[in-house]
């Protein structure tokens, strides 16, 4: 793995195990429990508001997802250089 690639993934792990991010993902987290209940007890919602409160969630969704789109493309990253050493031995 390239040097730079190396130091961005130890960059967004160490990210992951801040008690910053950590925070940040609980507090989203409250955010999608206060988004769901507006959507449970907001009878007079309008098909507008729903699509907004859609987004806010999908929104939600990727932030707290990254972590995994990012250890998938670690994981990625290094089965295809064990690919190529393997290729290379032979």
């Amino acid at each position: 793995m390239k040097k730079e690639d190396q130091e961005y993934f130890d960059a967004m792990f160490d990210m992951f195990n801040s008690d910053g991010w950590k925070a940040f993902v609980g507090e989203i987290q409250k955010g999608t429990t206060a988004i769901a209940n507006d959507l449970a007890f907001k009878a007079e919602a309008t098909s507008s508001d729903l699509h907004f409160l859609r987004g806010k969630i999908q929104a939600f969704a990727s932030v707290t997802g990254f972590p995994n789109a990012i250890e998938n493309q670690y994981e990625a990253v290094k089965a295809e250089e064990r690919k190529e050493a393997e290729d290379a031995d032979l």
